[in-house]
């Protein structure tokens, strides 16, 4: 959704109307709470629920606790803070495009330029502050702008891009041309992208760590997002895996899914008092998944 939208203001405007509308799928977190938690987690959730329709959660929440700490698993609400920040940028990226178009500013380049910032603020916080790190905007902006981006070069640097893959192509196709029974695979270049994105991945799930993240950690799911949309739908990772039913319709039902999972484990767990068993989580994934489908159908 990012990678699309951040290059159109009325796209941008869009994408937080339809947040505000569409992201309380879990209705029922109110009224469960009402009947099972404390006055005190009433009013907390209350709070929560004000915070994420006015889309600060992500600061009302870094105002509490840090993100890993014992209290997190007591928070239904707690995953809007994610949505907090993206709706931020959507608030403020429409009016940093006009500015750049009214003052003829390279946009490519106030981008660049704003996601350094918002790096390099990202790597002090995470060594003098990694609750603030983790919620606050600024930190958070480059990992959208990296979108953008994507999506500027996307629309204005096409035709350059695809010679820059031509020569690439050639070049790493030249052993194999002296074969004339053979078709040179012009969509080479997006296979390695595409290649190369999906090993950055699987790196990054592998190492990275809760308590290391943000900071540069969070480089290589970027970059490797990046990497895996750049190659396009010819590459043969996206076209054969990433398109495949099963994906395409985890997808779809992506939004609603993480609006819905993290209430239910929250719940499992206030309710049980510590970590639910490995019985009842399994039956958690699929409760939310049936729950996010309904969601898609019914909303």
């Amino acid at each position: 959704m990012i990678w699309k939208e951040s290059s159109s203001v009325s796209d941008s405007f869009i994408s937080v109307v339809s947040d505000a509308s569409f992201r309380y799928s879990p209705p029922f977190c109110f009224p469960v709470w009402f009947s099972a938690g404390s006055a005190d987690e009433l009013n907390q959730l209350g709070k929560h629920i004000a915070a994420g329709a006015g889309f600060i959660s992500n600061l009302v929440l870094w105002s509490e606790a840090g993100y890993f700490d014992n209290s997190a698993e007591t928070k239904p609400l707690l995953h809007l803070w994610s949505l907090g920040i993206e709706e931020q940028f959507y608030l403020v990226w429409p009016l940093l495009l006009w500015a750049s178009w009214k003052k003829r500013f390279n946009i490519f380049a106030v981008c660049l330029m704003l996601a350094i910032v918002s790096f390099g603020w990202n790597m002090y916080w995470y060594k003098t502050d990694s609750v603030a790190d983790y919620f606050s905007p600024q930190t958070r902006f480059w990992e959208l702008i990296a979108g953008a981006m994507l999506a500027y070069t996307n629309l204005h640097w096409k035709d350059r891009l695809a010679r820059v893959k031509a020569k690439l192509n050639g070049i790493l196709l030249r052993p194999a041309t002296s074969d004339s029974e053979k078709t040179p695979d012009s969509a080479l270049p997006n296979h390695i992208l595409s290649a190369v994105g999906v090993m950055l991945l699987a790196v990054s799930i592998a190492v990275t760590r809760p308590e290391r993240f943000p900071g540069a950690a969070a480089l290589l799911p970027v970059i490797a997002t990046v990497m895996l949309i750049a190659a396009g739908d010819n590459a043969w990772f996206n076209k054969k895996i990433l398109s495949c039913k099963v994906l395409v319709w985890l997808g779809l039902i992506s939004y609603p899914l993480y609006l819905w999972h993290w209430p239910l484990f929250s719940f499992a767990r206030i309710l049980c008092s510590r970590t639910p068993t490995y019985l009842i989580r399994v039956l958690l994934v699929f409760a939310s998944v049936l729950l996010a489908w309904l969601t898609v159908k019914v909303i």
